[in-house]
């Protein structure tokens, strides 16, 4: 935060920004804190839920939803890239969070030797 405070000041001095007032620091705050607070919240209860492995495994899913969002909220054209990138992700998704398939062996007692 304290980093942005150059940039703040700068652009508080360029004509036409618009003048500071508590209705605007109280809409930056509830932007930063609503969704940050919200999000790590909502992460650390999955994990509990669902487990570590599982979740941040859901993570991979992050760039197709903000390209989602940003076609519908922001009217951003869906471009071959998003296309390709979907087609990378979500198999790889569907390999690691498919159940294992049971493997056949030796039986027990073989020593793990074929006869």
């Amino acid at each position: 935060m304290l980093c942005l405070l150059p940039f703040a000041w700068w652009e508080a001095g360029l004509p036409g920004t618009p003048a500071w007032s508590w209705r605007a620091t109280g809409l930056g705050v509830t932007a930063a804190l609503l969704p940050g607070l919200g999000a790590y919240w909502m992460y650390g209860w999955s994990q509990k839920v669902l487990g570590a492995s599982r979740v941040a495994v859901a993570l991979y899913l992050v760039p197709l939803y903000a390209g989602v969002a940003a076609w519908v909220v922001l009217g951003e054209p869906l471009g071959w890239h998003h296309l390709g990138g979907g087609a990378l992700i979500l198999p790889g998704v569907l390999l690691v969070t498919r159940a294992p398939t049971p493997k056949t062996g030796p039986t027990q007692g073989t020593g793990g030797r074929l006869s």
